[in-house]
């Protein structure tokens, strides 16, 4: 069975400080953080959002964030 080979290519989250939301900076989604820009862009392409929280802990780092993904 062949599998197509998919380049990693950084989404909006590749700027992004927090651990958290850079896991998912590589992802095959296009992932913004909230932020007008998402909001924006939505309303330009008449688009719903879909928001994702999530949080990380490890090495005694707690942290939870919001990311949103344009339909």
């Amino acid at each position: 069975m062949k599998t197509k080979f998919f380049p990693k290519i950084p989404n909006h989250l590749i700027q992004e400080k927090s651990p958290c939301l850079l896991q998912h900076a590589y992802n095959p989604v296009d992932w913004y953080p909230w932020e007008e820009e998402a909001f924006q862009r939505a309303r330009s392409e008449n688009k719903p959002i879909l928001p994702y929280a999530g949080s990380i802990r490890s090495a005694g780092l707690n942290t939870t964030t919001s990311i949103l993904w344009i339909r």
